[in-house]
Formats: structure tokens, sequence, C-alpha cells
């Protein structure tokens, strides 16, 4: 009997994050705002490994891209909040000066590995992909750095511990928001080296 039925991260060779997307249905004005201004993003991560032929799963991961640019206002808030009541804790970031220097919000919403796949980075350079898949030069990136379902001190002493953790990104802690929210806008060339040093520590393709 096999005691460890996982494959070993070292003979990891791949990792393929497939996306499926909801269209934003556009000025249709009788659609939810959430469908107008919010374009839902979700994504299954599978391992490629030595000697085995077929992908392992090894976790999932949710996006928002909402377009700064139409969505302002109340209409920013009707929308995010229709979409998810977590998403709505993002308001807090984006105020009347981001919306002027930026025309979208990407939020990286929840990554979920797999307990195996955990603490070997491959959930920076999970993130760092679908930053440089879905994002672009214009564009705000923001995280919470909040362990799900803690609260209390242990909650806030995880908060900071994965504040840092995600800060890798490139990303800064934004003060005065609950939960910890992280914050930057995107450089394509960073994004493309933090790829490829991800990628180098973890010895898979970027």
């Amino acid at each position: 009997m096999n005691d460890n039925p996982h494959p070993p991260l070292t003979d990891l060779q791949w990792l393929e994050i497939t996306y499926e997307t909801r269209d934003r249905f556009g000025i249709d004005q009788d659609s939810d705002p959430n469908h107008r201004y919010v374009q839902g993003i979700s994504g299954k991560i599978e391992g490629l490994f030595e000697d085995l032929d077929q992908p392992v799963e090894l976790g999932t991961l949710r996006l928002a891209k909402v377009d700064l640019f139409e969505a302002s206002g109340h209409r920013l808030l009707e929308a995010l909040d229709a979409e998810s009541e977590e998403l709505a804790h993002y308001l807090d970031v984006v105020d009347e000066g981001a919306q002027e220097t930026h025309l979208g919000l990407l939020i990286l919403d929840r990554i979920e590995l797999v307990p195996w796949a955990r603490g070997h980075g491959i959930g920076l350079h999970v993130l760092a992909r679908a930053i440089r898949t879905w994002s672009d030069t214009d564009c705000l990136v923001v995280l919470t750095a909040h362990p799900p379902g803690v609260t209390g001190q242990q909650g806030r002493a995880g908060a900071a511990k994965l504040a840092r953790y995600w800060a890798q990104l490139g990303l800064k802690r934004v003060k005065g928001t609950s939960p910890s929210i992280l914050t930057g806008a995107t450089s394509m060339r960073a994004v493309d080296d933090r790829v490829r040093q991800l990628s180098a520590s973890l010895r898979v393709a970027p």
C-alpha cells in the first residue's frame, strides 16, 4: 500500500492554468451591474509531473476584472457588491485618485491549493502568471492578505504573515484597511521577471 499517493514536487515539470471567463454584457443597462462592469474569471491549476501521463490537479483560483472607466462612484459599489460581498471591501482602495489613474481593476480574489502543494512557492508563481495574463499597464492589482475563517489575534498575525508573502509580487500593504489589502500598479517587465524567478526556484517552465 502506498502511504504517499501524491507525486513528489521535485518531479514537477510544468504548471498549467486553464481559465474560464464570464463575459461582460457591455452597455446593456437591463443587466445586473456586476455583469455590466465585472468580468468573472476562474482558473484550474494543474501540474505535469515526470513519469506521469496525466496532469494532477493542484488547486483553483478566482479573479475579477473591473472596468473602472465605466463603473465609477455608486455604480462601482453596486457592481462589486452584486458580484460578492467580499469584493465590496476593495472599494476602500479604489478612490477617485485611483480611478483617474487606472482604467481597470484586477482583483486576485482567491487561490486554493491542495494541502500537499502548499509552502513551495506555487501560489506566488500562479498569481504572478495570472497578473501577467489578465492585467495591463493601466490596471490596478489588489488582493486581500487574510487567512480565511481565522479571526482575532491569530487572524491579524496570519494576515501580517500573508502580507509579507504576497508582497513578493511587488504589491504594497494599504494602511487602514481591514482585512489587510495589498495593492499595486502593474509593470509587465517586473511581472515577467518575477515569473522567471519563481519558475527557476520551482524548476518549472515560465
